[in-house]
C-alpha cells in the first residue's frame, strides 16, 4: 500500500544469482619417474666403485620415462626440470666412464693402486 511506504525503509534489491563456480583444477603432482631419475643421476656421480653403473643406466631410463609421461599428460604431472637434470647427470657419469676407459686403454693401466697415492 502506497500510503504506508513512507513508514518503512526501502528494501534492499535482490542479490544477483550466484555465479557458476568452475570445478577446482586438480593439483599437478611431480612425476615419480622424474624424482627417481634425479636420484639415480646423483648416485651415478657419487658411486665410485663401479663408475656409476647401474645408476647411470637407470637414471637415463627413469628420466626418459618421466619426460614421456610429462609430455603425454602435462595437466597431471610436473617435474620436467628434475627429469632433465637427472638425464644430464646420468649422461655426465657415462661420459666420465668412457673417458676413464679410453685413458685406461691408452696407458694400459686397468688397475688403480690406491696405496701408492695415499703415501
Amino acid at each position: 500500500m502506497p500510503e504506508f511506504a513512507a513508514l518503512f525503509p526501502a528494501g534492499t534489491p535482490p542479490s544477483p544469482p550466484p555465479a557458476v563456480i568452475a570445478p577446482l583444477a586438480r593439483a599437478r603432482k611431480t612425476s615419480g619417474f622424474a624424482t627417481a631419475g634425479l636420484v639415480c643421476g646423483i648416485l651415478a656421480l657419487v658411486n665410485c666403485c663401479c663408475y656409476g653403473f647401474p645408476f647411470n643406466i637407470l637414471g637415463l631410463v627413469f628420466s626418459g620415462m618421466a619426460l614421456a609421461q610429462i609430455n603425454r599428460h602435462p595437466e597431471t604431472y610436473e617435474g620436467h626440470a628434475l627429469a632433465v637434470v637427472g638425464l644430464v647427470l646420468s649422461l655426465v657419469s657415462i661420459l666420465i666412464y668412457v673417458c676413464l676407459l679410453i685413458w685406461a686403454i691408452s696407458t694400459n693401466n686397468f688397475h688403480f693402486n690406491w696405496n701408492y697415492y695415499q703415501g
